[in-house]
């Protein structure tokens, strides 16, 4: 006990300097007197405020020497070497997957059982890691911690940002085994895998058009609430003649691409009075999924 002679009062916990003490005894206290200057969030150590800062900045001081990742907490690299470790005793019973930890063996049990311990307290969304969460939590807040030291563009989620960085490489590791051509990121090579195969596995709900990608079918259907606001903007001016404006050279703002404007089925006026009759409210319903950018 010697060599841990400062002793807390309220749970009897002990240790070695008594400033550690002290700043212990600020978590039964819920003294936070450590605070960010940049977001405000307090703290009860320094040290966390130190921590912290590095989110802001995008300071990594703490660098692997196996590979080129680099972290802003010691503990964090410390775990990370582990994953250099040629010893990985810690096997999965299910699947036969090996790690060197043992809470990452833990971590991906999850996997099988569904288990999913963190929910998000303002939308119910479960997650199985605490990363997850507070990478979602993002969403909610508009918070974008994770910084480009590139071009300074900034995401909410560290993957979001990862596969970002790719973009400054000239790395192209993902090749087409169809035609050779290489890419810098899974996601497009995927996207271009489409173009050999005749599959459209991205169908429109609201006139069955289908799409190789997931982004022409999210372009299509602004296509739609282009449609429906313009119908509802011509039945207001016949309603209101008085308030009716032209715009000073009579077009649309609304940028359309030929292919996307081909509608499957149907006379154009016909599938106007149809689409403003029947999905209207389907489409404002979704319609923050569609906003223009």
């Amino acid at each position: 006990m010697c060599d841990r002679p400062y002793k807390c009062d309220l749970c009897g916990e002990r240790f070695t300097r008594s400033n550690h003490l002290r700043d212990h005894k600020r978590t039964h206290l819920g003294t936070k007197p450590y605070g960010c200057d940049v977001c405000g969030e307090s703290f009860a150590k320094s040290g966390n405020l130190i921590e912290h800062k590095r989110k802001h900045s995008g300071e990594k001081p703490y660098k692997c020497d196996f590979c080129d990742k680099s972290f802003a907490r010691g503990s964090v690299l410390y775990r990370h070497l582990a994953t250099h470790s040629q010893d990985r005793r810690f096997a999965c019973d299910l699947c036969g997957k090996t790690f060197a930890r043992k809470e990452n063996l833990h971590k991906h049990s999850m996997v099988h059982s569904g288990e999913k311990p963190f929910q998000c307290d303002v939308c119910g969304k479960d997650f199985t890691r605490r990363e997850s969460l507070t990478n979602h939590l993002a969403i909610h807040t508009g918070e974008k911690r994770y910084c480009c030291e590139v071009c300074d563009k900034r995401f909410g989620n560290r993957l979001y940002l990862h596969s970002h960085k790719k973009i400054h490489s000239e790395d192209r590791p993902y090749v087409c085994q169809e035609c050779g051509d290489t890419f810098k990121r899974r996601g497009d090579l995927t996207s271009h895998r489409a173009t050999h195969s005749l599959e459209k596995p991205f169908v429109c709900d609201l006139c069955n058009k289908s799409f190789t990608k997931s982004s022409n079918l999210q372009r299509h259907k602004r296509l739609h609430l282009g449609k429906v606001r313009c119908l509802l903007e011509e039945e207001h001016n016949r309603s209101n003649p008085a308030d009716e404006k032209v715009g000073e050279d009579g077009e649309s703002d609304i940028e359309v691409d030929p292919e996307d404007a081909k509608c499957d089925g149907g006379d154009e006026n016909n599938a106007n009075v149809d689409l403003l009759d029947s999905d209207t409210k389907k489409i404002a319903s979704t319609q923050t999924d569609y906003e223009f950018t």
